[in-house]
């Protein structure tokens, strides 16, 4: 574990002090690229989008005309539909939750990915600037998803300041990337000079978990709603009554 944090740390060193977002990925063969793309779901993004939206405002009254198409994304990609959006967080422990916390990938080594957000900004827009949702930018690569029309700006990568709609984008300090293109952020030889690749081995993930859990980082605090906690609880007395039958 100590090992783990020191490679942490070390990112952060290697950065000279920078804010870095972090993603987890409990597969260490999973990309950098959202799930719009890697589910080959990027010519029916339209009419998910459309269907969502048509039909979320009937379960949901703060949902209506009042939203544009970014905060659309950001409500279906919290609710598990593919978007284009890529979730990060300015967390590494958040990050490496999210390494280890299904156990149907407990046969794989995970990887705990680095990223400094204005590297990718400076990369696509020769710019250090994080993106705001109303930005020239931003706008352009979403002008692409309605409208596809060829120019290069709609095929940028941006990193963009999420919108916080919900408690659990609080707890768990998420930020984004936006991408107008299907290319992971780790093929792209630029960007993967500025990303930071810590594994974490198969072997070691039952103890990540149980370190986590002591700090306090788990289902129950990242994803603050009742229905997580009843998971939460009913997992632990699982452990409990599994780890009582085997004493």
């Amino acid at each position: 574990m100590y090992e783990l944090l020191q490679q942490v740390t070390d990112a952060y060193d290697h950065e000279r002090g920078k804010r870095l977002w972090w993603r987890g990925h409990g597969d260490g063969s999973w990309q950098l690229h959202p799930s719009i793309f890697h589910r080959g779901l990027e010519d029916s993004e339209i009419e998910l989008i459309g269907r969502f939206s048509q039909l979320a405002p009937a379960l949901d009254s703060t949902l209506g005309d009042q939203l544009q198409l970014s905060d659309w994304l950001f409500v279906m990609q919290h609710h598990g539909l593919p978007s284009r959006l890529l979730d990060w967080t300015e967390s590494p422990l958040v990050a490496l939750h999210f390494c280890v916390a299904d156990p149907g990938h407990y046969d794989r080594d995970a990887v705990l990915w680095a990223v400094d957000p204005s590297k990718i900004n400076l990369v696509e827009f020769d710019s250090e600037r994080t993106f705001g949702i109303g930005t020239p930018e931003v706008m352009s690569i979403l002008a692409g998803t309605l409208s596809p029309t060829g120019n290069p700006a709609q095929s940028k990568i941006a990193a963009i300041i999420a919108a916080h709609r919900d408690p659990r984008h609080l707890a768990q300090r998420s930020q984004c990337t936006i991408h107008g293109r299907r290319e992971a952020l780790d093929e792209n030889d630029e960007h993967r000079t500025h990303l930071t690749r810590i594994v974490v081995p198969a072997d070691q993930k039952p103890m990540v978990k149980g370190w986590l859990e002591t700090m306090q980082v788990n289902r129950q605090t990242l994803f603050p709603d009742l229905d997580n906690l009843a998971l939460y609880v009913l997992e632990n007395a699982i452990t409990a009554h599994r780890t009582g039958e085997s004493t």
